[in-house]
């Protein structure tokens, strides 16, 4: 899934080059082709998280800038 993501960057775009392939095995396997489409949303899930960009990364660099501003303190209150 990760290395479709730079030859399709969207879900759409990924979904129309990896799921020809994916319902040809979900059939040679003997598995339904709506289990072969979660097992796709969630591969496209979790690799957002680990190729993260858009709104991810502006939340992160919003959550940094607070905590460089407050020198951690909120971090360190809990503890």
């Amino acid at each position: 899934m990760g290395g479709v993501l730079y030859i399709g960057a969207t879900g759409s775009g990924q979904d129309m080059i990896t799921m020809p392939i994916m319902s040809g095995l979900s059939d040679l396997l003997g598995v339904t082709r709506q289990t072969a489409i979660l097992a796709f949303q969630y591969g496209d899930g979790f690799t957002n998280i680990l190729y993260p960009s858009g709104l991810f990364m502006a939340i992160l660099a919003i959550a940094l800038k607070c905590l460089i501003q407050n020198g951690f303190a909120l971090l360190l209150h809990y503890y």
